[in-house]
């Protein structure tokens, strides 16, 4: 019992620190330096702060390293309540990992068109930088993808577990709604993407935060069934 505490516990803190890394990566460093439809102002940005530009490529590659882990963790917490839906679960959230590694690689490119004096930039180099930076934004429609079924199937798990309280199950379904709606439907409507961000910023972080804090300060519990259930009193004739 102890070893599964520690283990959900453990759980909690590898959701803990990819929340922190993640919010500098993918929310505070695209906000200061990346400026939609202003690929000059971004290029500018950029190479005034290349320091934190890589300090984000950092970053990303801790989350999809850390994620690998977390995701044998959750197997190994919840494979006992379905051995079957643990393991999509985590194959859905490994392949997102492999997902946001490669998206990596578009960030590297970014710099690597950008690597000299902005004066020298041509037309060319910036326009193709611009879509290197587009294809990024377009690798977390993708990757959000995956999550979004890795957050069904562990909100099942986490429902039917008696583990956690069964409320965490329906808190990480709305996540999963946030996360697949946000990416579907900025795919089919872009124009509405204001939208669908708002979407999955309501539905999303406060759940995940939830579960985050549950699993470290109360860490995981199996359900008790040693004792037996009272016997029922039949009604007297």
């Amino acid at each position: 019992m102890q070893h599964l505490k520690n283990t959900g516990r453990l759980a909690g803190l590898l959701y803990l620190t990819i929340a922190i890394l993640a919010g500098f990566s993918m929310m505070y460093m695209p906000a200061t330096l990346i400026v939609d439809g202003a690929i000059n102002t971004t290029a500018s940005n950029i190479l005034s702060s290349e320091g934190l530009f890589r300090l984000a490529l950092v970053s990303d590659g801790l989350i999809f390293l850390i994620e690998i882990v977390l995701s044998v963790v959750l197997y190994g917490l919840f494979q006992s309540v379905n051995r079957t839906l643990a393991l999509t679960a985590a194959t859905f959230r490994v392949a997102m990992s492999i997902i946001q590694g490669m998206n990596v690689l578009n960030y590297f490119a970014v710099l690597a068109l950008l690597g000299g004096a902005e004066a020298r930039l041509s037309a060319q180099q910036l326009g193709q930088a611009e879509v290197f930076l587009a294809l990024h934004g377009a690798g977390v429609l993708v990757w959000q993808l995956f999550f979004g079924c890795h957050l069904i199937a562990l909100s099942y798990l986490a429902a039917t577990s008696g583990y956690v309280p069964r409320i965490f199950g329906w808190l990480l379904g709305a996540a999963a709604v946030g996360y697949l709606g946000n990416s579907l439907g900025i795919m089919l409507m872009p124009s509405a993407r204001a939208v669908f961000d708002t979407l999955v910023m309501v539905l999303a972080p406060l759940p995940e935060l939830a579960f985050t804090l549950w699993l470290m300060i109360k860490g995981i519990e199996r359900p008790d069934h040693s004792q037996p259930r009272p016997a029922r009193m039949r009604p007297t004739p």
